[in-house]
């Protein structure tokens, strides 16, 4: 019930918003959910294995058409209206701006030959930004969903991830893989989406909130993926695999088996052997956490998930002090079973897998022991699983 209140309250205000931006009410309204992932960073660029999971904050799209051939969008959260024209909206270079991120999903619907009518769109976010839960991708997916949907288009949820996709590479500058734009669209509440990224392949796994809850941490710290060597650990996954087909005839990292990591790296150059070893181990992980969930083993993930940070911090490279100030801290508030920076890194957030009796001594030892740590304060944020993108119901005429 907490829960239907808080969409009920967002929407109420955010219709209110779109009333006194536009003089007139919304006519539809979209949601698209944040994740957490639980295991698998920095392995979907070279088509592995990824096991996230859509969060209850989302971000929320309310829309009217408009005679006008333009598009015009004010966003709540950074207080700012921007307008464009269609037929126009080349994605250009980006340029930092959170208006980025709509020249990129006009620019993508447009060259997939769909025609749009003119709006006036207003969007809401209760997912942070820079926080690693993927605001980037539940905005776009949102803001695709009105976009197409108004203009009477209804696309398939693989073909709306691959298009949001397409859209946040050429708005952002990151060469993001499928990861969130596919939890954004395809997840289904109490379920993880165990997703093969070579294959676009997924399936959805039973995640019990009876036996484990995920809490969501806060660093407190913020990053910008384009300016935070993300694409320079692709560039280097890339290098690494160039090197393994000239010299050994490997095509990808997914035919590497673990006990064969030495052998096949032998001579690679040192940095680009750290990485291959993260992502080929980190693909293990991910199965043998699909393999402990199907078996109802939480504690195994939960073990799975501090090895993978551990990964993520020596061999890929993008923790940061306060993330692993996060994950030492929460390793020993009670109630722990395992936790992990969650998404790309270098900042953001860490996702923590609790024992659900324990949450609450959990957040408070993890706020503390933080703090002790870095003198910074952890915003702490016990989340349900959550389905994928989906429309809601404007609340009335007069909302």
């Amino acid at each position: 019930m907490a829960e239907s209140l808080n969409l009920r309250q967002r929407l109420e205000h955010a219709g209110l918003a779109f009333q006194q931006q536009y003089g007139r009410p919304p006519t539809r309204a979209f949601r698209a959910p944040g994740r957490v992932n639980l295991i698998g960073e920095h392995t979907d660029y070279s088509g592995g294995l990824v096991l996230p999971l859509a969060i209850d904050r989302d971000v929320l799209a309310l829309v009217a058409p408009a005679p006008a051939r333009r598009v015009r969008i004010f966003s709540l959260a950074f207080d700012e209206a921007r307008e464009f024209a269609l037929g126009a909206a080349e994605a250009g270079a980006p340029s930092g701006h959170w208006s980025d991120y709509v020249r990129g999903v006009l620019s993508a619907l447009e060259q997939q030959g769909l025609d749009l009518v003119g709006c006036d769109l207003l969007v809401e976010s209760a997912v942070p930004i820079g926080s690693g839960l993927s605001s980037s991708a539940a905005f776009t997916v949102a803001l695709a969903q009105a976009l197409a949907s108004v203009a009477g288009h209804a696309l398939q949820p693989v073909d709306l991830a691959l298009l949001c996709q397409a859209a946040e590479q050429r708005a952002a500058g990151v060469e993001c893989g499928i990861m969130d734009q596919f939890a954004a669209t395809l997840s289904r509440r109490g379920c993880a989406l165990f997703i093969d990224c070579a294959q676009a392949s997924y399936q959805h796994l039973p995640f019990d909130e009876r036996r484990a809850r995920v809490v969501v941490a806060d660093s407190a710290t913020r990053r910008a993926l384009a300016e935070a060597d993300y694409n320079t650990r692709r560039r280097e996954v890339e290098h690494a695999l160039d090197w393994l087909r000239r010299e050994r005839g490997i095509d990808s990292l997914r035919a590497i088996e673990p006990g064969d990591l030495d052998e096949a790296l032998e001579g690679m150059p040192e940095l680009l052997d750290r990485r291959v070893r993260h992502v080929v181990e980190e693909n293990r992980r991910v199965a043998a956490s699909v393999a402990a969930l199907q078996r109802g083993e939480v504690e195994t993930l939960g073990l799975l998930m501090l090895t993978s940070h551990a990964s993520l911090r020596s061999l890929f490279e993008v923790s940061t002090p306060e993330l692993n100030a996060l994950v030492e801290a929460a390793v020993e508030a009670p109630g722990c079973l395992g936790a992990k920076l969650s998404g790309a890194g270098f900042g953001g957030s860490t996702v923590n897998l609790v024992r659900p009796e324990q949450v609450e001594r959990f957040c408070q030892a993890l706020a503390h022991g933080y703090r002790q740590r870095t003198g910074l304060e952890a915003s702490l944020s016990p989340c349900w699983s959550a389905d994928g993108a989906s429309e809601i119901a404007v609340l009335s005429a007069e909302c």
